[in-house]
């Protein structure tokens, strides 16, 4: 049911197994505010990213939203990931590690609300447009 909702979401004819398991969210990224570490700067392991950001498919569409928060690992630039997807019939939740840019990143879908109560899987995440956006490829598993 989830996987068939989010299709029919992102205007998705429902027409075989490919559309319905895949889909391309893009989450606008120019709203994000850093937040240094404790006694250190932007770019030292404890600072943060925090951002409630527009949703859309690769068209433009408006999806909804998404919340999250993003804590730095290391001095390298990886982070540990929360985000939640706010969609017209539910939410959506992904936690991951958001390694160095431009490297893709890989999360995991851990639950969801409505159309997505139960929903299991994993998402990878990639910057494009210069970290204007991100591109999360989700697939829904069986």
């Amino acid at each position: 049911m989830r996987i068939l909702a989010l299709a029919t979401l992102l205007g998705l004819a429902a027409t075989g197994p490919a559309l319905a398991k895949e889909v391309v969210i893009f989450d606008d990224a120019t709203r994000d505010s850093f937040v240094p570490a404790p006694g250190g700067g932007a770019k030292d392991p404890g600072a943060q990213i925090v951002w409630n950001s527009v949703l859309t498919d690769e068209g433009g569409a408006d999806l909804g939203s998404s919340a999250g928060q993003c804590l730095r690992l290391d001095a390298d630039g990886a982070y540990l990931c929360t985000t939640v997807f706010y969609m017209k019939d539910g939410a959506l939740v992904l936690v991951g590690r958001q390694e160095v840019e431009p490297k893709t990143s890989l999360w995991v879908i851990t639950g969801g609300s409505g159309a997505y109560a139960g929903a299991r899987g994993e998402a990878t995440a990639i910057p494009v447009e210069n970290r204007a956006r991100f591109r999360y490829t989700v697939s829904f598993a069986d």
